[in-house]
């Protein structure tokens, strides 16, 4: 529990208020934690004194009365029933001692607080895991042993439930900044709370910048009204957006893993086409096989497709034949979502075929490009 960095914050914490430099020293005396950068690592003689003693305070008169010693008092540090250190205030024994049982108490009630934390975090990273297997086991492995597992969590996986997925990401580019991946930390947490206030008896696994989500079984309409209203409060106080997949319906509680696949890869094709709230497994055409096609091929397709064309061309393209496609062929709507005039249009689809050797228009072609906005 009396880690270096936990015992370092506590002493930047509290010396601050106090304006004396404060010492935490570990069972042997030595000094892990001190408002002084120096004395870092030193041993502390009177702390050690304290603590084989079985002492409730310890005045040092003079800086020479022990090794590593400074004036001041020193108190030990309780949790219970157990002695974790030392801390300890420099400075002239009737100025440290107005402090030294308040620094005390304060100590061992941030130390507190701290063990409280970081038995959260144990209990969610165990039950991340849990939940990672029950997601990713095949369906034979899952039996009754695995069942009391969860129940001991409280978690019942036998419940019927469906799946949903969400990715959290920065509205115009991914997280490459700490402060980016703070807010997406921060994002995941206000999900996680709201589900837990709207589903509580739902199970999840959260990672860097998503959350798989199993929710009691409910109809496509109640999935989407779901998912419609986390997005809305999430991102109404974060500067993100949020994708959600969902599943293809209710399956045996076994199959959760297939549920949790289909969530996936709905979620993926989210992602990419961000003109849709969100994305059922059965909305998915050609996007539910092309993430098994490796980059190298796709690149080598379109570049079969679109000889000689730059990178700002081929962008340009794609852009244009995804509306184009995405309005059903019809030049009218297209033209109005691309802000310019039908003939203009119609005149750089003519100029695609002359380049390409396929017409963007025909039946026959149209499927190439289909594939390749795809890709």
């Amino acid at each position: 529990m009396l880690s270096k960095v936990n015992a370092q914050k506590i002493v930047q914490e509290l010396s601050g208020v106090i304006g004396h430099k404060i010492n935490i020293m570990d069972e042997k005396g030595q000094i892990i934690a001190s408002s002084d950068s120096g004395r870092l690592g030193t041993y502390h003689e009177g702390a050690r004194r304290l603590l084989r003693m079985h002492l409730q305070e310890l005045i040092i008169h003079s800086d020479q009365e022990y090794e590593g010693c400074r004036e001041g008092v020193n108190y030990p540090i309780v949790i219970g029933r157990q002695t974790l250190g030392v801390v300890g205030i420099t400075g002239p024994y009737r100025e440290a001692v107005k402090y030294g049982q308040i620094i005390q108490r304060m100590t061992g009630i941030l130390l507190r607080e701290v063990s409280v934390k970081e038995q959260k975090a144990l209990d969610e990273k165990i039950r991340n895991r849990f939940v990672e297997e029950w997601l990713t086991l095949e369906e034979s492995r899952i039996n009754q042993t695995f069942v009391e597992r969860g129940r001991e969590m409280q978690m019942d996986i036998t419940v019927p439930r469906r799946v949903i997925a969400f990715a959290v990401s920065e509205e115009d580019h991914g997280m490459t900044t700490i402060l980016e991946l703070k807010t997406a930390e921060k994002a995941l947490d206000d999900l996680k709370k709201i589900i837990k206030e709207q589903e509580p008896d739902s199970i999840y696994m959260a990672s860097v910048s998503r959350l798989i989500c199993a929710v009691p079984d409910r109809s496509d309409e109640q999935m989407g009204r779901l998912a419609r209203l986390l997005k809305s409060r999430v991102q109404r106080d974060n500067p993100i957006r949020i994708a959600v997949g969902i599943d293809d319906g209710c399956h045996s509680w076994p199959r959760i893993g297939q549920s949790s696949a289909e969530a996936q890869k709905a979620l993926q094709m989210n992602l990419k086409n961000r003109k849709k709230e969100f994305c059922f497994y059965h909305d998915i055409g050609i996007e539910l096989f092309s993430d098994e096609i490796s980059d190298l091929s796709k690149v080598e397709y379109i570049r079969h497709i679109f000889r000689e064309y730059s990178k700002e061309e081929l962008g340009e393209t794609i852009y244009m034949l995804e509306i184009f496609y995405g309005c059903e062929g019809s030049l009218k709507q297209a033209a109005e979502q691309l802000h310019m005039h039908k003939n203009t249009l119609q005149y750089r689809l003519l100029k695609v075929r002359d380049r390409t050797g396929y017409d963007p228009r025909s039946l026959k072609d149209a499927a190439l490009f289909f594939i390749a906005a795809n890709f």
